[in-house]
């Protein structure tokens, strides 16, 4: 998995609303100018890098699940974020995303992964969701959300913003990173 990694270069302030607008520039096949336009599961998710959080398979998952009784944070919690899983067996580490996380069943369902989880498997979850991911308002080849000062400026440090465009029959994933100061 590697994303488009964006620094933004301007002042972000505690409290302060954000209207994020991001045009991809896929080329829809139609012509050298066309852009590919977005779909209605375009979603964007707000968070801190700076708390990642350690788990630990408590039991035996698939290529697609990861099970941890830990995981205990709402439905839908992490859905969308990064997430690295290291293979005790084989010492590899793998990257993906949470497609879907249950409470009830203290699972992370993931976009796939070459190994079955098993007990003792570890993983990180890079970012600490502030916004759990949301949908996009779309038009075209662009995607516009507001991110309001309550959710993900609450406080200062830093944040990223994961962006996914979908297109329908498939999708990629952009990574803003930038700074909340007081």
């Amino acid at each position: 998995m590697s994303d488009t990694r964006i620094i933004l270069d301007r002042e972000f302030h505690v409290g302060n609303d954000w209207t994020f607008t991001c045009t991809t520039n896929v080329d829809g096949g139609t012509s050298a100018d066309a852009a590919k336009n977005v779909t209605t599961g375009t979603v964007v998710i707000g968070g801190d890098p700076d708390r990642a959080t350690q788990g630990t398979c408590t039991s035996a998952g698939t290529t697609l699940t990861i099970v941890d009784t830990l995981r205990t944070e709402a439905n839908d919690f992490w859905n969308g974020c990064p997430i690295t899983f290291v293979d005790k067996t084989n010492g590899r580490t793998y990257q993906t995303r949470v497609t879907d996380s249950t409470a009830s069943t203290t699972t992370l369902a993931v976009q796939g992964l070459p190994v079955a989880t098993a007990v003792g498997d570890t993983y990180t979850l890079p970012l600490y969701p502030l916004l759990p991911q949301a949908t996009v308002n779309t038009s075209g080849s662009s995607g516009t959300y507001t991110f309001t000062g309550s959710n993900l400026f609450m406080y200062a440090g830093k944040r990223e913003v994961h962006y996914k465009a979908d297109f329908g029959t498939d999708s990629e994933w952009c990574v803003f990173e930038l700074e909340v100061i007081p």
